[in-house]
């Protein structure tokens, strides 16, 4: 064949980290919450008021913790808008496209090389025809995590995309590569498998999608 079609299993992994089980408790418990507090987006003062340079190192914690658990419960305004890849942060979401009102992956034709390009290269190249030049993918699966049989007996193959940040918009009509879509969605798993219904990749992608 003159192309291959690829599925592209775009994840974005949790940016805040759930919630510790009951039984890490103590020290280890209070030590991620302390690493988590930096990763947040706090005002200067915040940090100025918690140097530890200025303060004991227990009142330190204590006021890592009383921070925390302000935020606790704030609702994240991202959560009801599908198109923000900032929703649901404490879960892993993952991309799905919309084309002719089925929801599927995103989904292109890889062209037939001659080897002189790495199959990296061809993949992101894929990416941006497809998800735009906003969007940046920090890894990829270096071999397909799936295949799967059509029903024309054409071989349907999934690349894996981890750690995306940036934003997703319908790429370029003028690129080989590039297939209409109408709409997109970042969804975590549950959401995700509703939404593909019967797709013939959704029995594939229960075992695929992480929760």
């Amino acid at each position: 064949p003159s192309s291959t079609p690829i599925n592209l299993l775009v994840e974005r992994s949790f940016l805040v980290y759930p919630p510790e089980p009951e039984w890490k408790l103590d020290h280890l418990a209070r030590t991620d919450r302390w690493r988590l507090a930096y990763r947040q987006d706090f005002p200067p003062e915040f940090y100025a008021k918690l140097d530890p340079r200025e303060a004991p190192r227990a009142t330190y914690l204590e006021a890592v913790d009383r921070v925390l658990a302000q935020h606790a419960d704030l609702p994240n305004p991202h959560d009801p808008d599908e198109h923000s890849i900032h929703r649901r942060m404490t879960r892993r979401i993952y991309l799905l496209a919309n084309a002719g009102g089925a929801w599927g992956y995103p989904r292109c034709k890889m062209p037939v090389t001659d080897g002189s390009v790495s199959m990296r290269a061809v993949i992101l190249g894929l990416v941006r025809a497809q998800l735009g030049p906003q969007l940046k993918c920090l890894h990829l699966s270096r071999a397909p995590i799936a295949h799967l049989l059509a029903a024309d007996g054409s071989l349907d193959v999934f690349f894996k995309l981890k750690h995306v940040i940036g934003v997703v918009k319908p790429g370029d009509e003028n690129e080989p590569a590039h297939v209409a879509w109408d709409d997109h969605a970042w969804l975590v798993k549950e959401e995700a498998m509703e939404r593909l219904g019967s797709h013939p990749s959704a029995a594939l992608s229960g075992r695929i999608m992480l929760d």
